[in-house]
């Protein structure tokens, strides 16, 4: 215990000189009066008892120990064998409280047991089967992250902890990393199933992909909005990612089908059909994406209760729909000339070879 209260102020002494750090404290632990009884084995066996027995009999007198029953009309009480108080209190008198050995001798507890006072900790508070003590704090004008990442690099620089001693962070720190990983797991799985749904849709994995590429572009406008405010990437802002990547391949499934629909249903030609399409789709798409982004900016300049979880979500939709609508209206487009394009000439030099279409020959 004396090296966990040492090791914990040489901690917070380090953890003070951090930025951003307040209401640095060390949890309390106070020296009370004890009473210490340590049995002596080798007279206890001396005297043909055990360290069970001599136990037993400090419990009793202590704690008391349950020897019968009384009964008081309809009533019934335990009877409990215990010191009273103020023989527990006086040391003379625990010193002269009489065993009786297996061989029916008197032993007073002095012989089989060294009794003296001193003082210990008012609580030992364990975690996982190991003592611990706390140093808490909050953090002001800064992210979580940074702050523990900071504190994490200059407790390893300047405290050595002896062996079988060791530092972990918990409390808010914890539960943030513990999201960040689950969220992680959510955005591969929230990727698969949108690949899942668009190849379904659009009946081809080239062109599910182009339009699974608006996310990337989403992206970019997320993070520059980050980065433009807080600077913070926390739970709230990597939510927002979820919710923009619905929106941004809404926009993209919007275009794409559309150019498709001119194509096969209507017969345009390839580059007339994405003109076309990217031209009758722009209204549509601006007005969701600005919709989107307006509904979210009363959250941006939100002060009340609740902020700091709706500003970092509002921010990055607001950003990442800008850049995802811009992109999209841009790359999209090129991507499928590319893909079709492509596609269309590998058709017609199929056609070619199998003699379906004439060739042009000099000579």
């Amino acid at each position: 215990m004396n090296v966990l209260r040492s090791k914990a102020e040489e901690i917070r002494r380090v953890i003070s000189t951090v930025p951003g750090v307040a209401d640095l404290f060390v949890e309390q632990q106070v020296e009370v009066p004890q009473l210490n009884i340590q049995i002596d084995r080798k007279a206890v066996a001396r005297y043909g008892l055990t360290v069970t027995d001599v136990s037993h009999f400090i419990e009793t007198a202590f704690k008391g120990e349950a020897v019968g029953q009384v009964l008081l009309g309809q009533r019934q009480y335990e009877l409990v064998v215990i010191m009273d108080e103020k023989s527990r209190s006086d040391m003379e008198k625990l010193k002269k409280l009489v065993m009786i050995t297996p061989t029916g001798s008197r032993v007073s507890l002095e012989q089989v047991a060294l009794i003296q006072t001193g003082t210990g900790p008012n609580t030992i508070n364990r975690e996982n089967v190991a003592r611990r003590i706390v140093i808490q704090s909050n953090v002001s004008g800064r992210d979580l992250g940074g702050f523990v990442r900071e504190v994490q690099q200059k407790i390893a620089a300047q405290v050595k902890l002896p062996p079988g001693y060791f530092v972990s962070y918990g409390g808010q720190f914890e539960s943030q990393q513990r999201a960040f990983k689950r969220l992680a797991v959510e955005f591969v799985l929230v990727v698969i199933v949108m690949f899942s749904l668009l190849y379904m849709s659009l009946r081809s994995a080239p062109l599910a992909v182009a339009v699974l590429l608006n996310l990337p572009l989403a992206v970019v406008g997320g993070m520059v909005s980050i980065y433009l405010s807080s600077g913070v990437l926390n739970v709230s802002s990597l939510v927002g990612f979820i919710l923009l990547f619905g929106i941004a391949v809404r926009n993209g499934v919007l275009m794409v089908s559309h150019m498709n629909d001119l194509r096969y249903n209507e017969g345009l030609d390839l580059d007339k059909a994405i003109l076309q399409g990217a031209e009758e789709r722009m209204t549509p798409v601006l007005m969701t994406a600005l919709a989107t982004a307006l509904g979210m900016v009363p959250l941006i300049w939100a002060q009340g209760s609740g902020s700091e979880l709706q500003k970092p979500l509002a921010t990055v939709i607001v950003g990442g729909t800008i850049s995802a609508t811009a992109l999209t209206l841009i790359v999209l487009p090129v991507l499928y000339r590319l893909i079709e394009g492509r596609g269309k000439g590998v058709e017609r030099e199929r056609l070619v070879t199998d003699g379906e279409l004439p060739t042009l020959s000099r000579g």
